[in-house]
């Protein structure tokens, strides 16, 4: 009896490890299949992140489009407006000349009427020498000879009269022309319009499918641009501390509020010459370019409960396209970062502009640059739709400047 329990227990025992064998390799396969699920799930939310910041990078330039569209357009229709009221003006002076014209003529053939039935006019040669002097003969020839002056100028004047009249028929057709062809061009660019909208409307909605893609996607850019304008006031303030450290030394000018940086007089020079070329700067790009993001807080129109704050503006450029300095002065720094790649500060005495998202650099800190100088290339990103877009900043110390005030357009 004791044997046969000990055999049923033995048996138990043996099922007992083989089920829990079976159990503890089921749940190695499902630790296995979570990792692989999670793994795949990281993967697409990568991709769905890459994908949305394709789809902001192009409703930006959508965007832009879409509103220098309407510009051109409203531009159109000033024009269209423009040559309405030319037109309109063009038609009251020709109707304005047609009655002078007929008044002139009118008057000119009543004269003509006139003399005619004088009986000397048919024999002014008679009429002349039938004189009862030589001085009553001169009167006579000399108001032949007026009435003669009178009838060629009058005649002159009636066919200048004509010939502007002529001109400005031409001149209304050519306006007329004018309008046909630009009420051409604007429907053309409504039809752009029509169809940008749409897209763009369409990118909107995608996004909109995509919040946490989306949202997770503007506080990425808003981290990079945090941790950017740490990076560039850590070095502005080493380089103020700096200056003020070596102030007697350097024969550098006192400054009027803490923190702020002790120039040179040469710098003090340069910083005056940034400032009186406001509004006058080049572009740091050359050829094509369009700022797809401004300066300040932004909202997306289409997102109306996304904002950032931009402290410079975004301008994309042609790929491949070298970067350059806007004014003459002292490179401050050069570093890489995430988000932005290489950045070049340059000093120009108080004022510093700020160049980030280049993909190499020709200038080391120290260096003397020039205005219009390759200070490098610009960033091409694969993963935005190979859109090469140049970040620029304006700074006057730590205060942040609307570049679009300082560059000339």
């Amino acid at each position: 009896m004791i044997k046969r329990i000990y055999i049923i227990l033995f048996f138990i025992g043996c099922f007992s490890f083989l089920f829990g064998q079976t159990n503890t390799s089921d749940l190695k396969k499902q630790q296995r299949d979570m990792l692989l699920q999670i793994e795949a799930t990281t993967q697409k939310l990568d991709e769905a992140n890459k994908n949305v910041a394709v789809s902001l990078q192009q409703l930006e330039l959508l965007s832009r489009k879409v509103a220098l569209r309407k510009q051109y357009i409203a531009g159109i229709n000033n024009d269209i407006a423009d040559i309405e009221d030319e037109i309109y003006l063009v038609q009251e002076d020709i109707k304005e000349r047609l009655e002078g014209l007929k008044k002139e003529r009118d008057r000119y053939a009543q004269i003509l009427r006139g003399m005619q039935k004088n009986s000397y006019q048919n024999n002014k040669l008679l009429f002349i020498l039938s004189a009862k002097s030589v001085a009553q003969s001169y009167r006579r020839f000399e108001y032949f000879r007026s009435m003669y002056v009178w009838q060629k100028n009058q005649l002159e004047k009636i066919k200048n009269a004509q010939d502007e009249l002529l001109a400005k028929e031409k001149n209304l057709e050519a306006k007329r022309s004018e309008k046909l062809t630009l009420l051409s061009a604007q429907q053309a660019e409504d039809l752009k319009l029509f169809e940008e909208e749409k897209k763009q409307k369409e990118i909107v909605d995608g996004l909109k499918q995509k919040q946490d893609a989306l949202q997770s996607e503007l506080n990425r850019q808003k981290l990079q641009a945090a941790q950017l304008n740490d990076q560039i006031e850590g070095i502005i303030t080493v380089e103020a501390e700096s200056s003020v450290k070596n102030q007697e030394k350097d024969n550098r000018l006192p400054t009027e509020n803490k923190g702020d940086y002790a120039m040179t007089t040469e710098e003090q020079t340069l910083s005056s010459k940034f400032e009186q070329n406001k509004g006058r700067l080049p572009f740091p790009v050359s050829g094509k370019y369009l700022i797809t993001g401004r300066f300040g807080e932004q909202q997306y129109e289409e997102l109306k409960q996304q904002t950032v704050t931009n402290g410079g503006i975004n301008i994309q450029a042609m790929s491949n396209n070298d970067v350059k300095s806007v004014f003459g002065g002292e490179v401050s720094a050069v570093f890489a970062m995430a988000g932005y790649q290489n950045t070049v500060i340059i000093r120009h005495g108080e004022y510093l502009t700020v160049y980030s998202n280049l993909s190499s650099v020709f200038v080391k800190k120290g260096d003397q640059v020039t205005a219009g100088q390759s200070i490098g290339k610009i960033y091409t990103d694969s993963d935005a739709g190979n859109t090469s877009v140049l970040y620029f900043q304006i700074r006057k110390g730590k205060t942040k400047l609307n570049p679009e005030a300082w560059l000339r357009r």
